[in-house]
Parts: structure tokens; C-alpha cells; sequence
């Protein structure tokens, strides 16, 4: 028998070559949802990013507001509720009680906030912005009140990929320092 330098070899078979291949789609399909999966998460930290910035922005504003100023009358009763500053209560449902609603005639008195114009619509209710923002004030009771004014600012908004209305909160003060200088004077 004469031996060809091809007899040892042999090619891969059809159903080897199947096989690679199902493996091969099983591991692009998987990297074809994690792909999916990343800019869907992408697109909920910009969302969630746009949200702090405006948060800041409005917060910021009322922060330059004179201290007298009717936007930082109270709206919260003493002592203030457990979840203050929180619109999103842990069920999921909204309750804007003591909070003012940004709207955008305010402005003239809040120069430098976004216009809820400047958004997009809401994906559930189109007839509101996609960044909803409010503010609640406390002042606490007693001889405080006259020096500090506590200022929770809301700003409720959803994802595209996840309907559940998602908030962030901040927290700020307005003092009045023209009145804890000339309390402090006094002390002197």
C-alpha cells in the first residue's frame, strides 16, 4: 500500500464545523444583549445627571433669594414630616402636599432655571415635562425662625427604559444674616 502525504490528516466535518458555529452565535447573542443593556443604563445615568443638574440649578436660585422673599414663605408645618422633601412616597404615588410647583412664570424671580420647555415630554403624561420639579420650606418655630429657613428641592423624573418615576432630593438653607449679625452684636 502506498501512503499519500495526505492519509494522516483529515478535515473538519460539516457537523464540526456547525457546532463552532452555534457556539460562536450563542456568545455574539450575548454580547448583543449586554450591548442592549449598556445603553439602556447609559441612558438612565443621563437622565439621573440631568436630574442633579437641575436640582442644583433651582436650588442655587433660591439660595440668591432675599430671605423675605414669598418663595421662601413656609409651606411645611412644624415639625416637619419625617420624609421631608421627598414628592415620591416609598409606594410609588406622588404627593406634592407643601410643595410649590416650578412653573415658568416664575422666571423673573429665579432668573438662570431651565424653562420646563427646554425638556422633552414626560414618556407617561405628555402634557408635563420630563423633569418635574418642586420646593418645599420649613421654618422651624420659635426664636430660629427669624435666623434660618430649611429648603427641600424635588426633582421627580423617569427613565426611558424604566417607568417608575425615580426622584432626587436636595437639601438647603436661606439665612438671614443681616439679623444673626445684629444678634450676635447684641452679645457682645
Amino acid at each position: 500500500m502506498i501512503r499519500t502525504p495526505h492519509d494522516g490528516q483529515r478535515g473538519t466535518t460539516l457537523l464540526e464545523a456547525l457546532i463552532a458555529l452555534v457556539v460562536l452565535l450563542v456568545g455574539l447573542l450575548g454580547m448583543a444583549q449586554l450591548q442592549i443593556w449598556g445603553v439602556a443604563s447609559n441612558q438612565g445615568a443621563r437622565s439621573h445627571s440631568q436630574a442633579l443638574e437641575i436640582g442644583r440649578e433651582l436650588t442655587s436660585a433660591l439660595e440668591r433669594l432675599p430671605f423675605d422673599d414669598p418663595l421662601l414663605a413656609a409651606t411645611v408645618a412644624d415639625p416637619p414630616p419625617a420624609n421631608f422633601g421627598k414628592v415620591l412616597q416609598p409606594s410609588g404615588a406622588l404627593d406634592p402636599t407643601g410643595f410649590v410647583s416650578w412653573n415658568d412664570g416664575l422666571t423673573g424671580s429665579l432668573p438662570n432655571v431651565r424653562l420646563d420647555t427646554s425638556f422633552d415630554k414626560d414618556t407617561v403624561d405628555s402634557t408635563l415635562p420630563s423633569f418635574q420639579r418642586r420646593w418645599a420650606v420649613w421654618v422651624q418655630s420659635g426664636e430660629a425662625a427669624a435666623y434660618t429657613r430649611i429648603v427641600a428641592v424635588s426633582v421627580i423624573f423617569r427613565e426611558k427604559s424604566f417607568q417608575q418615576p425615580r426622584e432626587v432630593t436636595f437639601l438647603t438653607q436661606a439665612s438671614n444674616v443681616g439679623a444673626s449679625v445684629s444678634n450676635a452684636a447684641a452679645y457682645r
